[in-house]
């Protein structure tokens, strides 16, 4: 039977005076975007309270209709402790689920109007799961076969669901409805983590594992295809469809801590100038901007070479997230967003959100 979440009576947290919102930035703003890729450090983050206390990572943000969602979690795949909370001026937070014994909800998706979030480790050995915002809240139905669901995206009308099991067997499952689920791929000794839809295919990031191939694409009616794109065994942050129509996929192998390639074609990849080294977590857009969230601050590029546009507000804002002091090899990042003509970011440490204004533009474009 389908779980149904309660939604606890509304918690709600102010983040920082004032309303915080600025009118949309309109044509000025996209016509003067190019001065920011030519000034370093022309921009801040503003520092926001937390929007619920004893979470330490802030795993996703999305924007799904009026509001902004954002995912909570104690310690990604460690802790207990997980929850989803919804915005809708960007100063006040309303808990919408809240998972005490959950371990982790890694991704907040958009897909065909309704907000999804899978959860990544529901307590002790349950069945995975995908949470859905409906009128009357959050519901959920299990997914047999896995005890890890990491990630969901929209195909042709199906829903594709990645996730793995207790022995690391990596599975994709699709549905029509969210409710009931068919597993469509089988991968031995990976569990299957990220994903994005491109070129009519689905990109599918794997958990590290001694495997020759870096990620898989599936399409449905067909069996999921291993690629071997780079030397050594890639590890995937995340993937973004860019809306000049490239593919960016952030990664890590033993060639570079951090890298970015972009393809037109998800098949033949190019390394964006700016970024190596870095472990980038996530992108977002402003106009032509493309900007990139790193462990050493917030990047931007027109086209170009990304340059920083903004150092981290703290030495470990979003540095890789850490347990007992040790770096682990995080299954959640640090995350991004585009909202209302500013940039959100959410942070590894300490449940932050912080705000990125970018209409000190306009002073610029009056006062060049």
């Amino acid at each position: 039977m389908p779980i149904v979440g309660k939604k606890p009576a509304a918690r709600l947290a102010s983040l920082g005076r004032g309303s915080g919102i600025h009118r949309p930035l309109g044509i000025l703003l996209l016509t003067t975007l190019s001065l920011l890729v030519g000034r370093a450090d022309a921009l801040e983050f503003e520092e926001l309270a937390q929007p619920r206390a004893g979470y330490r990572v802030v795993s996703d943000l999305r924007v799904h209709g009026e509001r902004l969602f954002v995912a909570l979690n104690a310690g990604p795949l460690g802790s207990p402790g997980a929850a989803i909370l919804s915005s809708r001026d960007g100063v006040l937070f309303e808990t919408e689920l809240e998972l005490p014994d959950s371990e982790g909800i890694l991704r907040l998706r958009e897909i065909g109007g309704r907000l999804f979030a899978p959860e990544a480790d529901p307590p002790g050995r349950s069945q995975g799961r995908i949470w859905r915002l409906d009128e009357a809240g959050f519901t959920s139905a299990p997914i047999a076969d896995v005890t890890h669901s990491y990630d969901v995206a929209g195909l042709g009308g199906l829903l594709v669901a990645a996730g793995g099991g207790s022995d690391a067997r990596g599975v994709l499952h699709t549905s029509r409805d969210g409710r009931a689920w068919q597993r469509v791929a089988d991968v031995p000794a990976q569990r299957l983590r990220f994903m994005v839809v491109f070129d009519e295919r689905v990109f599918v990031s794997k958990s590290r594992g001694r495997a020759r191939s870096d990620y898989l694409t599936w399409q449905p009616g067909r069996a999921a295809v291993p690629v071997d794109a780079v030397q050594g065994e890639a590890h995937t942050w995340t993937w973004f469809a860019a809306r000049d129509g490239r593919l960016l996929w952030s990664f890590s192998n033993p060639e570079a801590r951090g890298q970015v390639r972009a393809s037109r074609d998800g098949r033949t990849w190019e390394a964006l100038p700016g970024l190596r080294g870095l472990i980038v977590w996530d992108f977002a857009e402003i106009g032509d901007t493309l900007f990139a969230l790193t462990e050493r601050g917030l990047f931007a590029s027109e086209g170009g070479a990304f340059r920083r546009v903004a150092t981290p507000p703290r030495p470990r804002a979003f540095a890789p997230f850490q347990q007992e002091g040790k770096t682990v090899d995080s299954e959640s990042g640090a995350s991004l967003v585009a909202w209302r003509g500013q940039l959100f970011a959410g942070s590894l440490e300490g449940g932050r959100i912080y705000r990125v204004d970018v209409s000190v533009l306009e002073d610029s474009a009056r006062n060049p």
